[in-house]
């Protein structure tokens, strides 16, 4: 029987993944419920080389969204990459996040 993989499977996968020993394969990490505000640029690189996010955890914090509630705030909080910064806020959110 074939399977259809997708996007979601190919990443789940490869933040599962382990070696023999048990230890993480890949220093992935993989969050939902976040919402990313703004996208942390090292200016002392030519070019500008991002480093890292702000994003703020909690449901439904995206104000388009239908279950988007009033005076939803989150809790703030930040990471910085050790290699390299994956932007993927869809057609909408990724051109916002980076302007």
């Amino acid at each position: 029987m074939l399977s259809a993989t997708g996007a979601r499977e190919f990443i789940v996968s490869v933040r599962d993944a382990v070696n023999e020993d048990g230890s993480k394969k890949y220093f992935l990490d993989v969050r939902i419920n976040c919402f990313v505000t703004k996208v942390i640029f090292d200016t002392s690189a030519n070019p500008p080389r991002a480093t890292g996010v702000e994003f703020l955890d909690g449901e439904y914090l995206y104000k388009a969204s239908p279950l988007s509630g009033q005076g939803k705030t989150g809790t703030p909080g930040s990471v910085i990459a050790s290699r390299e910064v994956i932007v993927a806020g869809g057609v909408y959110n990724s051109p916002q996040l980076l302007k």
